[in-house]
């Protein structure tokens, strides 16, 4: 079996599991080509949307979407599953922007600052595929398999909240509007996720090389309670 991953907007990946028909006899197994994860740097706002659901246990009846994502359209007969996956701010996140008065330059200026930020990885369900043709025998497989890759992003999202955290005042920004400073804050916040998206990503590759290039429930497992243990140490 292969796995499909493949990041879906600036601030998330989507994932499928899909069928390998031919064996690999010679060689180190790789993914193909259309499997590959891959950045998207487009949706840069994704990172504030309210959609989605966060961490929690997969069902086939989060995947609502009716067909696969167009990158993987003319594989679909190969794909199981295809999951939407993003890191988002956390609600408890919160903003301060004052405005002042500089008497040197005889100029006012807007400063803004966070007071508090939480990130955490959300499914959207409306981009999220299951292939109605999963063998029974094979659901829990596709199931446990991208429920790793869900928290696999859980993961990233905690450990970038924590780091962020913890250097919270080097994201404290000045402009001369209002609407300045709300862009500049926007943007260093897309930029950390793009950068923790592209950290994650070998983590997402290592696991479908393992787990997707052949039916391996043992490995998966392994994966499984991996990413378990890791998640009781991260916590919210």
């Amino acid at each position: 079996m292969i796995r499909q991953t493949a990041f879906d907007g600036m601030h998330g990946f989507s994932c499928g599991l899909v069928l390998l028909l031919s064996l690999l006899l010679f060689g180190c197994p790789r993914l193909p080509e259309y499997a590959l994860p891959h950045i998207n740097a487009t949706g840069g706002d994704r990172v504030f949307s309210g959609r989605g659901f966060t961490y929690r246990a997969l069902t086939v009846h989060d995947f609502g979407a009716q067909s696969p994502p167009e990158l993987s359209a003319g594989q679909a007969k190969h794909i199981f599953a295809h999951s939407c996956i993003r890191i988002r701010l956390r609600r408890k996140t919160s903003f301060l922007i004052t405005h002042g008065y500089n008497d040197y330059f005889a100029r006012s200026f807007w400063a803004g600052s966070i007071q508090s930020i939480g990130f955490e990885a959300v499914m959207i369900p409306d981009c999220s595929w299951w292939n109605p043709r999963v063998p029974p025998e094979k659901k829990g497989y596709v199931l446990q398999h991208e429920q790793i890759h869900f928290a696999l992003m859980e993961l990233a999202a905690r450990r970038l909240s924590r780091r962020v955290g913890k250097n919270i005042s080097a994201f404290s920004v000045i402009d001369s509007s209002r609407q300045g400073v709300e862009d500049q804050l926007k943007e260093k916040i897309s930029t950390l996720v793009q950068r923790e998206n592209t950290k994650i990503l070998q983590a997402h590759t290592s696991f479908d090389e393992d787990c997707s290039l052949y039916f391996d429930p043992e490995k998966q497992q392994w994966w499984f309670d991996k990413v378990n243990k890791e998640l009781g140490t991260w916590k919210k």
